[in-house]
């Protein structure tokens, strides 16, 4: 399917799932197996949570960005670290992250690792946000209901009510 889409004319090619660190993980073994036909690929862990599995390859000299196979994984890389660039490929500017104060603590979070918490805008709240769910990166119906996402800092481990927060915008 690679090849049909670079045949196609794409600019980039995205894939989710079969990046991670288990013995058998298609897209990794294709992207970067001695014949995979990719010229460079790179499959390995970030810093986050969700979505700590990903992947860059370039496949006949196209880019190709391996996101995550869990939903909310490849919602959060997506927004967080594809976005932007598609949206340059295509001649828009960036999605601006803005600011926010949270309206509950948040009682833990993985040292080491930036963590992004699905969460929605308080109306009149003045940029207050609502943690919605939890962190478990299978909780889909929270990230329906989301239109932001919270970002804490790998330094932090919990976060006190009002603490101000980057936020990120939910393009979905």
């Amino acid at each position: 399917r690679l090849d049909e889409a670079v045949a196609a004319g794409a600019d980039l090619v995205l894939t989710s799932g079969g990046v991670s660190a288990g013995e058998r993980e298609p897209v990794r073994d294709l992207l970067s197996g001695p014949d995979s036909g990719a010229t460079e690929s790179w499959f390995g862990a970030v810093a986050m949570q969700p979505g700590g599995p990903q992947g860059l390859s370039r496949w006949r000299a196209v880019p190709v960005i391996s996101l995550p196979g869990n939903p909310v994984s490849v919602l959060v890389s997506f927004d967080v670290l594809v976005r932007d660039a598609v949206r340059a490929i295509g001649g828009l500017a960036p999605v601006p992250v803005e600011r926010g104060r949270l309206t509950t603590g948040v009682a833990s979070s993985p040292p080491g690792k930036t963590q992004y918490l699905r969460a929605r805008r308080c109306d009149g709240t003045d940029g207050r946000v609502e943690i919605i769910g939890g962190p478990s990166s299978h909780l889909i119906a929270t990230a329906a209901r989301a239109d932001v996402l919270v970002e804490i800092d790998a330094a932090a481990t919990e976060l006190a009510p009002d603490t101000e927060v980057p936020l990120w915008p939910l393009t979905h």
